[in-house]
């Protein structure tokens, strides 16, 4: 099971690295897919029902921002 801080910390760390993909990934589901796979991939995620928690908490970051 994933831990919601360090899924957190990831996605704030790649928000800042790639400003401009993040705005695109809002968009582009291709592209959002790119940030769910470099979460699991730093987080250690494997499995289909991590893969949805963290694409929910990508779209949770996204609504916060008011996107």
């Amino acid at each position: 099971m994933l831990n919601r801080e360090a899924v957190d910390k990831v996605i704030t760390k790649l928000v800042t690295q790639y400003p401009n993909r993040w705005r695109q990934a809002l968009a582009n589901p291709k592209l959002r897919a790119w940030f769910v796979n470099k979460v699991m991939r730093a987080c250690g995620g494997t499995k289909l029902k991590e893969w949805s928690a963290i694409s929910y908490a990508i779209d949770k970051r996204a609504s916060h921002e008011g996107w």
